[in-house]
Parts: C-alpha cells; sequence; structure tokens
C-alpha cells in the first residue's frame, strides 16, 4: 500500500513526517489518520523499505492501535470533534469576535474532552487572546474614522437617514462594509411607531434586532469589525415617523442619495430626505410631489442649507453674526465711524444676504432649470416642505 513514511526519518523512536514538520498528519495507506497519541516504531529499521513506500509490519501508536485500528479510532473520534465544534465555534465567535478560522482552530489546540462547555470557552478565549486574534475591535478602537456612507430607507409612514464611519474609503467601498450599512438603516426602519425619537443614540441602535436574522445590529457590527478589520462606529441615525398625531394628510418622504456605493443603491457618500405635501386645499399628483421632493432633496446635498426659512434660525446664531458683521465693519472703516443709521442699514443687508446662504426658501434652486428662488417656487407648485433633513461624510 501507498505511504508517505518513505518520507520519515527515524529519531529517538519517534516518525517525523518531513512532508509535515508539525507532526499532526501521519498517512498509512487508506486514509489519513490525526495522530491521537506518539507514534512509536514497533519494528527494526530494515523492516521499512522506503523507496517501495511500503511498511512490512504496521506501525503503532502510544495507544496500542495499530495504524488500520487508529484510523478507525481517529475517524470516531473526529466525527465527535466535530459534532462539538458546530455548537462552540458559533458560542466562541460570538463571544470572543474573532475570525472562524481562528475560532476553529483555538478549539482544536486545546483539551475540549469531558470538559463542560464553559470551561472549553474559557480555554479558548485564553488561547485565542494569546494568539492576538481576540476581540478585534478592542484593537482598533480610538482610531480615526475619516471615511464611511450614509444610508436611506423610507416607507409611506417612515423615513431613515444613518452614517456609519470607517477608517478608510478601502472598507466603505466593500460589500460587507455596505451590506452593514443597509442592515442598519432597515433594523432602524422596521423599529418606526409614533413615539420613536426623532434622534437615536448608537447604543440604543445597537440594540434593535436586524430584519434578516435574530441577531441584533450589535452582532451584525462586531461581525462587519472582524471581517474588515477597521474600527467603526454609527455616527448618525435620523427617524421620522408619520403615524399618529405626527402625520400629515397626503404628505410624502422623498429623498437622494449622492455618489452610490456598488454593493447598495441606497447608501453613498451624502444623502438627503425631505418631507413635502400639497399646500392646504391644494391637489398636486404623486408624480408631480415625488419629483419635487427629489430635485428639493438634490439640491439640498449640492447647497447645504441649514434651517428651511429665516423663521427657523436661532436668534443666538443671529446675534453672534451680527456682531461679527460689525466687528468687520469697523476694521475696514479705519477709525472712521459712519452714521448709525446707516451702520444699520449695511448691516441688515449683510445679515440678509448671510440668511440667504443658510436658509432653504431663500436659496436659488440649484437642480431646477432657470434657478428659480426656492420659496418663489413652491409656491407656484402649491407644494410646501414640511422639514428636510442631510448627511454627508467629509463634507
Amino acid at each position: 500500500m501507498t505511504s508517505n513514511l518513505s518520507l520519515a526519518t527515524r529519531r529517538g523512536g519517534r516518525i517525523f513526517s518531513l512532508a509535515n514538520k508539525n507532526k499532526r498528519n501521519l498517512s498509512c495507506g487508506r486514509c489519513l489518520v490525526s495522530s491521537v497519541g506518539v507514534h512509536q516504531e514497533s519494528t527494526p529499521r530494515s523492516s521499512w523499505r522506503g523507496n517501495e513506500s511500503l511498511v512490512s509490519s504496521p506501525p503503532t501508536y502510544s495507544t496500542g492501535l495499530s495504524v488500520s485500528s487508529a484510523c478507525s479510532y481517529s475517524t470516531t473520534a473526529a466525527i465527535c470533534q466535530a459534532k462539538l465544534d458546530l455548537s462552540l465555534v458559533k458560542e466562541l465567535r460570538k463571544r470572543s469576535g474573532a475570525p472562524i478560522v481562528d475560532c476553529k482552530k483555538a478549539l482544536q489546540e486545546i483539551d475540549v474532552a469531558d470538559t463542560e462547555t464553559e470551561v472549553v470557552l474559557q480555554r479558548a478565549l485564553d488561547w485565542l487572546r494569546q494568539h492576538g486574534a481576540a476581540k478585534a475591535s478592542s484593537k482598533l478602537q480610538g482610531r480615526a474614522q475619516a471615511d464611511g456612507l450614509v444610508a436611506l430607507s423610507s416607507t409611506d409612514t417612515a423615513a431613515v437617514l444613518v452614517q456609519v464611519a470607517s477608517e478608510t474609503d478601502f472598507a466603505s467601498k466593500s460589500e460587507t462594509f455596505g451590506q452593514f450599512v443597509d442592515t442598519v438603516a432597515k433594523a432602524v426602519l422596521e423599529s418606526a411607531n409614533e413615539s420613536t425619537p426623532e434622534r437615536l443614540s448608537e447604543d440604543s441602535v445597537l440594540a434593535l434586532p436586524t430584519t434578516s436574522s435574530s441577531s441584533t445590529v450589535k452582532d451584525a457590527l462586531d461581525e462587519a469589525i472582524v471581517a474588515i478589520r477597521e474600527n467603526l462606529s454609527i455616527s448618525k441615525v435620523i427617524l421620522w415617523t408619520n403615524v399618529g398625531s405626527k402625520a400629515v394628510p397626503n404628505s410624502r418622504f422623498v429623498g437622494y442619495v449622492h455618489n452610490r456605493t456598488d454593493h447598495s443603491p441606497n447608501a453613498g457618500s451624502a444623502a438627503a430626505i425631505v418631507q413635502v405635501a400639497p399646500m392646504d386645499k391644494a391637489t398636486v399628483d404623486e408624480s408631480t410631489l415625488q419629483e419635487i421632493g427629489k430635485k428639493l432633496a438634490m439640491h439640498i446635498v449640492a447647497a447645504r442649507p441649514l434651517y428651511k426659512s429665516a423663521q427657523d434660525v436661532p436668534d443666538s446664531v443671529l446675534d453672534k453674526e451680527r456682531e461679527i458683521l460689525r466687528l468687520e465693519m469697523e476694521q475696514q472703516e479705519g477709525g472712521k465711524k459712519k452714521p448709525d443709521e446707516l451702520v444699520e442699514k449695511i448691516l441688515n443687508g449683510k445679515l440678509q444676504k448671510y440668511l440667504g446662504g443658510i436658509c432653504m426658501d431663500l436659496q436659488k434652486h440649484m437642480i431646477e432649470e432657470g434657478n428659480p428662488v426656492i420659496g418663489k417656487y413652491l409656491k407656484q407648485h402649491k407644494v410646501q416642505l414640511l422639514r428636510f433633513e442631510s448627511m454627508e461624510i467629509n463634507p
């Protein structure tokens, strides 16, 4: 029978395979045997016929079994081991966050025979920590997150914007990352109800169940971190609902995703969402409402307005800007003081220009032909903008 023993050399009564230096596998004629003990040579060297790869007398193991007997013994043991490993690997991966390959290796390296599951898992965790594979996220904490993706998801009654941060664009462009961002957005959308807050914390999102399995968003995050090997986090989450007391009749959520990733049609480098509705007693068909909403969302990504109208700008913001403008004027005057009425007139003009840059209804529509002022444009089409939100990576 054919054997790899022709490649072996004898050292102190043990057989060491040159083809496999770690001594884990020894080939007999019919199958590959995982060593269950120290392989002892039971016959003189003269009985080995190396060039013909024949064994005149089957070698034995320290257990007293011949190679052929050991084959049967190790096969049975391997089956039992496999049955044990499947359940242990899953639990070990969940606890450690290490790759499946490392989890399997840890369980193979430790003694699992006649040992309680909890003890086995603890030994495996110790092995993983010693070999630097356990909990990759612990090594990544604190590293700067300069990239990522923004995801958008919506229905007739709810809409969500999610921003997930990564360290590099290499990670954000990966399929694993794109799928994770989608998972987060869908999980948040499924949790929407009338009492859900508009802004969700990362901890509350991590506790949500995912729609694809019984696991949580935290489990999905751990798996993504282990697979990508970068520091990942859920930076921002905005959730709108249009149900119960918050419902606005005939309103629609419409969004736009800029620079979409290849692995998700709902995720990209920037996104905006608007809630639009017909003005009181006005009738606007669905397609027109959707088109106007999408163009508004596209404008928001491009122009980055901060407020819907001048009435939404806090007094503290206006006071601060007015003071900055006043100081600028004093420096430009070079000690020459203008009349107070003229100064106030100039300040109001500059402040109005400032508001035109941050208030959406005062901006010129960057997407619509002719670039009309958005406030006038919406009145012309009898559509009202109820609210808007946007997110962007590396603004």
